[in-house]
């Protein structure tokens, strides 16, 4: 997937043939991404707001569910909705899938931009990683193509002496995450004064419109979700598929070895209780010997005691 580079927004500006894409239409932007890592006050940037959405560092949710504002910016119709940490490990998935459809209606007919919000004063944890897999499973593999990485709190890298590509290339999902969406990134500082706030306002609307032009006009719709949504049920009932083929070729060779034990331990009996036989059979042989034997003098004694008329001790 090709890299979009800052050279290409430029000539972009510079070519005015492009203008009526966005000059006649609105331009409709979903912000999502954890809690607490700056959508609302990046909501509030791009709306020129000071706290229309409310905002909140830290893990705690201010934005409880999707919320938009629409405002009217350099002749441009923008529409911007804040949404709650939709990908948060405690949300239930029920709700995650509301909340996404309750966006995607507010944007109707469809979403020019996703702005994927990533905060640099949060260390990546693995649950991090869980919510890439999570975004690109719920909206599917064609979000890519509308999305944007925000990366706010850039003044943490300065304190850390690296650069954000640095902070993107220590973890390879954020990198391999990044590059599916062509390179697009932005390091904005929500907290800075109004000047610059202007400056980063209208960056994220340039990368946002240069984007939309590539993309022909195009936005992320309903069709697309649902479309998502059929992918994720049939991974689903395929992992499912995957696990229950999992499980009883387990239970199969489990019973297996059961029946091997089983099997073992049956013949293990069977040669205990044939030895055990055997034994008794020895012993009856012995003893019939024995008694065969004495029978055999008691019987020799009595033949010549009967012959002889003279009783015969017979010395064994």
């Amino acid at each position: 997937m090709a890299e979009e580079t800052s050279s290409d927004c430029e000539e972009y500006l510079a070519d005015q043939k492009y203008a009526n894409l966005v000059l006649d239409n609105e331009i409709r932007v979903v912000l999502v991404g954890k809690t607490g890592v700056g959508k609302s006050a990046t909501a509030n940037l791009l709306c020129n707001e000071e706290n229309f959405f409310l905002s909140r560092s830290g893990s705690s949710a201010v934005t409880e569910t999707c919320k938009h504002k629409k405002v009217q910016l350099d002749d441009k119709n923008l529409l911007v909705v804040d949404t709650p940490g939709l990908f948060d490990s405690q949300r239930v998935e029920e709700a995650t899938k509301l909340e996404i459809k309750k966006c995607i209606d507010m944007c109707a007919p469809s979403i020019h931009a996703i702005l994927y919000v990533v905060s640099l004063s949060l260390r990546l944890t693995p649950e991090d990683i869980e919510t890439f897999n999570s975004f690109v499973t719920f909206f599917g593999e064609d979000m890519y193509k509308y999305t944007i990485v925000i990366f706010t709190n850039p003044d943490q890298l300065s304190q850390e002496g690296q650069t954000l590509e640095n902070y993107i290339e220590k973890s390879p999902m954020l990198d391999a995450f990044v590059k599916k969406c062509s390179n697009r990134k932005l390091a904005i500082d929500n907290t800075a004064s109004k000047l610059f706030a202007d400056q980063q306002r209208r960056t994220i609307l340039t990368k946002i419109e240069f984007m939309m032009h590539k993309n022909d006009g195009k936005g992320y719709t309903n069709k697309d979700f649902t479309e998502a949504g059929k992918k994720l049920i049939q991974k689903t009932l395929k992992r499912y598929e995957n696990e229950y083929k999992k499980k009883l070729d387990k239970a199969k060779e489990d019973y297996k070895i059961q029946i091997r034990k089983e099997l073992v331990k049956e013949y293990e009996d069977e040669t205990k209780r044939l030895k055990e036989q055997n034994k008794k059979l020895e012993k009856q042989v012995k003893d019939l010997r024995k008694k065969f034997k004495e029978q055999s003098l008691d019987d020799a004694r009595e033949e010549i005691s009967t012959t002889t008329g003279s009783k015969i001790c017979v010395v064994s």
